[in-house]
């Protein structure tokens, strides 16, 4: 008898995890590629991600959802890290917050408030062994910052929709400005995303960063930042993800790093607590 009660608890407990996996796997993203969403993690999940980018950088970074509508964060990584060579850390750890102000329905889009510390690509500063080749590429008041600026304070909008036969498709929407980075350029942000889903495992994303606040000062070419990716969700907690980055080659030569597409790998893990 204490077997079979065993065996039943055993299934039980096998179903409730079954049941909570598939759960994790239909989450909203909470990020396009660089872009956040109005998406947010339900309370007691956490998701765990790695980036791996150009010039042998990782940043790692995780989101834990602590309140039904709020979600924290921190992520921290570098250059060279996977390199024969000494690493070149980012200047500090980054923190992030989210907000969910509305919740999506039929009419409305989901709207979610937050901040973003963290930058994309490598950290670029004075450096004395890339002193040459900074003062040839890039102008003083373009250094200490991360190549693709940070978010800082944000709103973004995303609305689901089903196309009959289709499968899911979102669209987002959303503004920023960064008062850290670069003090005479501080303007206010837009960018545009989407991400559709192809099967129960692949979607494609895709988003456009106008990059408004990186022009007059920053290592933009006035293009915007086009990048798109795939994602694979081999597993129910586990997502590999393929990104090709700066389609349109907006940013500009920086003295350490060519200007071609990057193409960077980003793994996700998410788990309840």
């Amino acid at each position: 008898m204490n077997r079979l009660s065993a065996l039943v608890a055993g299934g039980l407990l096998a179903c409730a995890s079954l049941a909570q996996a598939q759960a994790m796997k239909t989450l909203p993203i909470n990020r396009l590629i660089d872009n956040p969403t109005a998406g947010i993690l339900s309370k007691g999940t956490f998701g765990f991600e790695m980036n791996l980018y150009q010039n042998g950088g990782v940043l790692i970074g995780f989101d834990v959802g602590l309140l039904d509508r709020l979600n924290m964060g921190a992520s921290f990584g570098g250059s060279k890290i996977i390199s024969d060579t000494s690493p070149d850390w980012n200047e500090r750890p980054e923190l992030k917050l989210k907000y969910r102000l509305v919740d999506e329905t039929n009419v409305w889009p989901a709207i979610s408030l937050g901040y973003d510390g963290q930058g994309h690509g490598q950290w670029i500063t004075d450096n004395p062994q890339d002193e040459d080749l900074l003062a040839k590429a890039v102008p003083a008041e373009s250094r200490s910052r991360y190549q693709i600026k940070a978010k800082g304070f944000y709103a973004t909008a995303g609305k689901n929709y089903i196309l009959q036969g289709f499968g899911r498709m979102g669209v987002h929407f959303g503004l920023n400005v960064n008062p850290i980075e670069n003090d005479d350029d501080q303007g206010l942000n837009f960018w545009l995303g989407l991400d559709k889903e192809i099967n129960d495992e692949l979607s494609v994303v895709a988003e456009y960063d106008f990059a408004r606040d990186d022009v007059r000062t920053g290592l933009s070419r006035s293009k915007g930042f086009m990048n798109l990716g795939a994602r694979w969700t081999f597993a129910e907690r586990l997502s590999l993800e393929v990104d090709f980055k700066d389609i349109f080659k907006n940013r500009k030569g920086d003295g350490i790093t060519d200007t071609s597409i990057s193409r960077e790998i980003k793994i996700t893990y998410m788990e309840s607590f």
